[in-house]
């Protein structure tokens, strides 16, 4: 059996169901191991040994998140065959990945108005259709940025949700309440005349085509390379260079360590230039910004270090 035609098995026959974003990512997966195979894969290709170079071979080329994403998709399907007794191989001695927790990454505010420019440029209309790539393109990053909404809540929004400065966010059921700024909601005003009440930014084609659009306007615009999430981040973060705490509440999140593991780009809220090593210098807690030194701790020079 080939994996593509397990994956319409697993589709069909999941007690849940899955939704159609989940099963993409399940073929995006299986593609994957066959591009590493060079030949279709088949079901009796989960076994140890392969799924385990096709993960080095990942290792090599790819994010650890990208990785473990890969890993898991795989599993859930080579689990199910198990457990339905499709193969008699179980899913063990599987190469397991160390936990990486890299620090969240955020744009400037410089980086964001070069993206929002690359994105207005960007020419030509969609297929089969009159709506102007750049209006779509900036319009739904200046939304990104203003409500700091997820990806999936964005594509999904209505002209009604807008009007209502409200959406239930579809991760995790919580209702959000957003606003947009003046030369915002005019763009989105013009994508709604373009809608006809249905969805405000459809999309042309499959998540990949959309990703590797942004990736591209990324690159027009020079800035560090980053996924349309940082758009998020880079929300939440500059929230909370001037309203400590507020980005949690923009964000949508029951818990403050959500924001502070995941979104908050602590180099701009919370990086602070103390002062040289000089002797003769003045106090530290006179002239430093105000979180460079806390009361109680050791003096403020290198023969205290």
């Amino acid at each position: 059996m080939l994996l593509s035609a397990l994956l319409d098995r697993y589709t069909c026959e999941h007690p849940y169901g899955i939704s159609p974003g989940y099963r993409a990512q399940l073929a995006w997966t299986v593609s994957g191991f066959a591009r590493h195979l060079g030949r279709p894969a088949r079901l009796g290709d989960l076994a140890p040994q392969g799924v385990n170079a096709w993960i080095a071979s990942m290792q090599d080329r790819l994010r650890p998140a990208s990785v473990r994403s890969q890993r898991g998709n795989l599993l859930a399907l080579w689990r199910w065959a198990y457990e339905v007794e499709l193969t008699e191989v179980p899913p063990l001695r599987v190469r397991r990945l160390r936990p990486v927790r890299r620090a969240p990454q955020a744009w400037t505010i410089g980086e964001m108005l070069a993206l929002v420019e690359a994105a207005a440029a960007v020419p030509g209309c969609f297929p089969f259709s009159d709506r102007r790539r750049g209006l779509w393109w900036e319009s739904l990053i200046r939304c990104a940025y203003d409500s700091a909404l997820r990806l999936g809540d964005l594509l999904a929004l209505r002209w009604a949700d807008v009007a209502r400065g409200q959406v239930t966010q579809h991760k995790t059921g919580d209702t959000v309440y957003f606003g947009l700024r003046e030369a915002t909601r005019a763009l989105v005003v013009q994508e709604a005349e373009l809608s006809g009440g249905g969805v405000l930014w459809p999309l042309w084609a499959r998540r990949e085509a959309f990703y590797g659009a942004f990736r591209q306007i990324v690159r027009s615009a020079g800035i560090r390379p980053g996924s349309f999430r940082w758009i998020r981040r880079t929300a939440v973060t500059q929230l909370e260079r001037v309203r400590p705490g507020a980005g949690t509440i923009l964000a949508g999140h029951r818990q403050r360590a959500t924001t502070e593991s995941y979104y908050l780009d602590r180099s701009q809220v919370f990086g602070v230039i103390l002062p040289p090593w000089q002797s003769g210098a003045p106090n530290p807690s006179d002239s430093a910004p105000l979180g460079a030194c806390r009361s109680g701790t050791r003096g403020a020079g290198p023969e205290s270090a």
